[in-house]
């Protein structure tokens, strides 16, 4: 603004300044030129004296031509001035001497032709004075004219200067002005430019800032408000707003409690703002009503606004958690409901495993007695061999007794070939009763040994039914294989120690052989049933296959299930693999599985492998 001020008093000052240099300007030109005319109408009229007293007629002439020499165009003051003298003869008129022409052949004719308010007009009128007009030349002028009468003859004489001298001072004034003016007002602005861009550039930046603040504050989901010291409204975004279901401009001034309900902010707000009005942050939650939201649960916090450390008023900034209070309450009354449901259901499942254990306990009886007719059987088998070589020794001795052929020798072989075959059978019925020997707390043992004490129970009947055994083993120090006949001890390195139920193990093995038995029995050709044990990792692996075609893949995944069997009605039960599988996952920690490979069934048993000891084997161990 005071720049603005400051220009129109530049313009205004040189207004003056030019005003009064043309005043003063124009004052001396006409000075000068009155002065011009006065001199040389005194200077014709005194030559013309002196030549009128020698010659009357000539002295007209002669004081023209004194005026013609003696006067040439003048500069004053770097202003220039031209002076001339014209006639009127009658009703003509004639040039008689101009200071800058020569030639005035051009510059005569009738009076009557020229305008009456030109310069040669009146000059050659019965008047003198100063005036700016048009000359004869054809140029305005300012002009000084006066006349003299000599008999019928009038002189004028004019002294004169071109009207664009007299104002071009004027004009270059006005421009100087003007180009003073701009100046002015170029270089005060670019001062003021200089001195306030940086200012400016702060203010616009403070402005864009400010609307951006603005923006960020409106554009919050939380709601926001500034009260003063006395809780009353300085400002609120538009999230804030819309719970009160009003408009900026109706709650600016107004105090806070004017939109809530009076229980709501005597019994529940008021503490809070109390503590923020002495400084204190506050925060809390809990369901309101609110005039545009109606029963809305909130999370709120009262921010004390200091200054000086004094506070100056309290900044409200709030969320709306209705859904997850709404979502809180269900899922603590859903909880509720899933801790009933559980304790219902743990009495159930209690109900349910304590059923399942008397089943599973029923299942093992079952199998018990199922084995137990295969192991009686398997003894009738293992029996019937000795008992009829111990039947044809008697004979035997007896035929020799009669025709005298019975000696000592004889009866020595008879003795020693009895207690053999009395022991083979006393064996049986030890590997008979450890088979069936529950024991209370696991044990380690040997995998070979357990494999090749249970094959050896049913060796007999693989043999009656034509069946060929391969049993190996397989570990890091060394390799044994054994076919159709069966060494003891199978090996002196412990290396597929494992713990567990020994009699559970061999219980799982005899099932798995048993099946293997029953699906040979009928077969034609070679019939062979493989056991392989192998430990070289961390495990011990057991292989019992066949070449009995393999199951088929349509019930290889129902093959451990309770109750399921391929076996005609009446002789299986369906509870061995079911059994074999609880007793390897569940009480020994392993694995079975049953697969089939280019002539039959191959059921794998993996077992975790205990460190072995580094000591020979005590097979009585």
């Amino acid at each position: 603004m005071l720049f603005i001020l400051l220009s129109f008093l530049t313009i205004a000052a040189g207004a003056v300044v030019t005003g009064y240099w043309y005043v003063n300007t124009k004052s001396i030109y006409e000075q000068r030129l009155i002065e011009i005319v006065r001199a040389r109408k005194d200077i014709f009229i005194s030559v013309y004296a002196k030549l009128y007293e020698n010659n009357p007629e000539t002295a007209a002439a002669g004081a023209v031509d004194v005026l013609r020499k003696s006067f040439s165009p003048t500069v004053y003051k770097n202003y220039s001035s031209e002076f001339y003298i014209a006639s009127l003869t009658g009703g003509n008129f004639a040039i008689l001497s101009h200071s800058r022409r020569e030639n005035f052949d051009d510059a005569a004719g009738s009076f009557s032709n020229v305008p009456s308010d030109s310069i040669l007009a009146l000059a050659l009128s019965d008047r003198s004075g100063l005036t700016s007009a048009t000359d004869y030349t054809g140029e305005k002028v300012l002009a000084a004219y006066d006349h003299v009468d000599i008999g019928s003859v009038r002189y004028g004489m004019v002294a004169k200067i071109r009207y664009s001298e007299v104002i071009s001072p004027k004009t270059k004034a006005v421009v100087s002005s003007v180009l003073m003016a701009l100046v002015i007002i170029v270089g005060g602005g670019l001062g003021f430019y200089i001195f306030s861009a940086r200012r400016v550039d702060r203010l616009i930046k403070a402005k864009k800032e400010l609307e951006l603040y603005g923006d960020i504050f409106d554009s919050l989901d939380e709601y926001v408000a500034f009260l003063d010291a006395d809780l009353k409204y300085l400002s609120a975004n538009k999230a804030y707003l819309s719970i009160l279901n009003a408009e900026l401009k109706d709650i600016i001034g107004k105090p806070f409690g004017e939109k809530m309900k009076k229980n709501q902010m005597d019994e529940i707000l008021s503490p809070y703002f109390k503590q923020a009005q002495q400084g204190h942050f506050v925060s809390f939650s809990g369901w309101f009503t609110l005039p545009g939201r109606g029963e809305t649960y909130v999370d709120a916090a009262f921010l004390p606004h200091k200054v000086d450390n004094i506070v100056q008023g309290v900044v409200i900034r709030a969320s709306d958690r209705t859904q997850e209070a709404v979502a809180k309450e269900a899922l603590i009354s859903r909880s509720k409901e899933l801790q009933r449901l559980t304790a219902e259901l743990e009495q159930r499942v209690r109900e349910e495993t304590a059923k399942r254990m008397m089943q599973e306990q029923l299942f093992f009886e079952q199998k018990k007695f199922a084995d137990m007719g295969q192991m009686i059987n398997a003894i009738a088998h293992q029996w019937r061999q000795p008992i009829n070589s111990v039947g044809l020794y008697i004979q035997l001795v007896y035929e020799s007794f009669k025709d005298n052929s019975l000696d000592e020798a004889m009866l020595e072989n008879f003795k020693m070939d009895s207690m053999k075959l009395i022991q083979h059978m006393s064996k049986t019925i030890d590997d008979f009763r450890s088979f069936f020997n529950p024991r209370s707390e696991e044990t380690s043992f040997e995998v070979i040994k357990a494999v090749i004490d249970t094959v050896s129970l049913v060796e007999a009947q693989l043999k009656n039914v034509s069946i060929e055994f391969t049993i190996t083993c397989r570990c890091r120090e060394r390799d044994f294989e054994a076919c159709n006949n069966l060494l003891r001890p199978p090996c002196e390195l412990p290396e597929t120690l494992v713990s567990g139920f020994s009699s559970e193990f061999r219980q799982v093995l005899m099932n798995i052989v048993q099946n293997a038995k029953d699906v040979l029995a009928d077969k034609q050709g070679s019939k062979k049933v493989t056991v392989a044990v192998s430990a070289l990792d961390e495990n011990v692996t057991v292989s019992i296959s066949d070449n009995g075609g393999g199951v088929p893949d349509g019930i290889k995944h129902k093959i451990f299930d309770p109750y399921f069997t391929t076996k005609p009605e009446g002789k299986g039960t369906g509870i061995g693999l079911y059994m074999s599988r609880m007793i390897i996952e569940e009480h020994m920690g392993g694995k079975i599985s049953v697969n089939n490979d280019e002539s039959g069934a191959v059921f794998i048993i993996v077992l975790p492998r205990i460190s072995p000891r580094m000591k020979k084997f005590n097979p009585a161990a």
